[in-house]
Order: C-alpha cells, then sequence, then structure tokens
C-alpha cells in the first residue's frame, strides 16, 4: 500500500541474485525517498515521514513501563554525494546534502541503484541524510497497552506522539 501519492511506478526494475524481498523493498524505497513501514493491520506502507500527531502523550510514571536510548552517530555523514547517469542520456547527475551536527569533513558517496536525473540525485541526498539522522537515535519505548488509551486506537506507526520523561 503507497501513501506516499507519488505513484510513479518505474520503468524496469529487476531483484538481484540473492536479494531478498526485503532488500529489494528496501531498495525501491530507497531511490522513490520513502519508509517501509507495516501498519496496525499487517499491511507493508510505502510512505513519506509522517507529520501526523498522536494525541496520547507518552509520561513517564503513567504509561511508561521502560524507555531505552541508543545513540551511535557512526553512520552519519557530513557531506551526502550521490552521484549517477539521468537516464535518457550520459549527463552525470549530482545531488549533495549537508548534515551540519557534523563538523569535520566526512562524505559519503552514493552511488543510486538505477538512473536518476539531477533532481532526483538530490532528493535520494536528501533522504540519505534524513534517514541516517533518524536511525542515530533508537528510542524503544515499552507502555502498558496496545491502546493509546482506554476505549481508544491501537497504537500506529509512523506517528508522532509527546514524550515527557524527565530522569
Amino acid at each position: 500500500v503507497s501513501d506516499s501519492g507519488d505513484g510513479g511506478l518505474f520503468a524496469k526494475w529487476s531483484i538481484s541474485p540473492g536479494e531478498t524481498v526485503w532488500e529489494n523493498l528496501e531498495k525501491a524505497t530507497r531511490v522513490k525517498g520513502l519508509l517501509l513501514t507495516g501498519d496496525v493491520y499487517g499491511n507493508l506502507r510505502l510512505t513519506l515521514p509522517s507529520t501526523d500527531q498522536e494525541e496520547t502523550q507518552l509520561i513517564e510514571g503513567e504509561n511508561i513501563i521502560n524507555l531505552d536510548f541508543v545513540e551511535d552517530d557512526s553512520q552519519l555523514f557530513s557531506d551526502y554525494i550521490v552521484k549517477g547517469q539521468a537516464p535518457d542520456d550520459l549527463t552525470d547527475s549530482i545531488g549533495t546534502a549537508k548534515n551540519t551536527s557534523i563538523e569535520r569533513y566526512r562524505p559519503l558517496l552514493v552511488l543510486p541503484e538505477m538512473p536518476v536525473n539531477t533532481s532526483e540525485a538530490r532528493k535520494r541526498a536528501e533522504w540519505e541524510n534524513i534517514i541516517r539522522a533518524m536511525r542515530s537515535d533508537d528510542l524503544t519505548v515499552t507502555v502498558n497497552d496496545w491502546l493509546t488509551a482506554p476505549s481508544k486506537p491501537i497504537w500506529k506507526t509512523n506517528i508522532r506522539t509527546k514524550l515527557i520523561y524527565p530522569t
């Protein structure tokens, strides 16, 4: 199920030998600048990061059983450079994005999985920057119920919520 509104089909797509279905789908989301996630019904979703806000807050001492936070900046880079080739000609396509939180010069060169134009290369560089920043902070919160609150809906994926955890 696609929530992205992108709707663009791939002109050509293939599965590499030995590649799992998940690896192939993840590769497709990287090309389109999307996230691959599940929903409460067990469907796979190709989507953009949500800006929707859950009204129920996660509050220490109320609905949080446990909270674990791990920060790993090893996959963060100062500059993301995507170099490819436009699909319709032999023109080089280059897109860049900068992570200003990384002070020393630490570039990452990304070669796209398929031909890209300059706009798509820039979009991929921005995607690499955002996704790597999100994945560098791993927050796992164990809550006391599957529901957001009594007689409210189940917790959804890809929805923002306010966290109040002072300790």
